[in-house]
């Protein structure tokens, strides 16, 4: 079992013009992954092994609007897959 997570992941200067970080702040949202896996030794040489990463499905897809007239789109999180 291994576990992730990210957070206070730097996006940008919210005082720049046009920027992202304007409508979303300037740090990305912090995500939880949990992965487990395992092997199994089938022979001396010849080993399987298997894994399950993001165990749990979270989806980490949130587009907000920003910028003038909402005409840009941005992801809430820094973790895209």
């Amino acid at each position: 079992m291994r576990e992730q997570v990210n957070a206070g992941i730097y996006r940008g200067d919210p005082s720049v013009g046009n920027s992202v970080a304007i409508g979303l702040g300037e740090y990305y949202k912090a995500i939880y992954l949990a992965h487990i896996g395992g092997y199994y030794q089938l022979f001396k040489n010849l080993r399987i092994n298997v894994v399950i990463y993001n165990l749990f499905d979270c989806k980490f897809i949130q587009y907000t609007a920003y910028g003038a007239n909402n005409a840009s789109y941005g992801n809430a999180f820094n973790y895209v897959r």
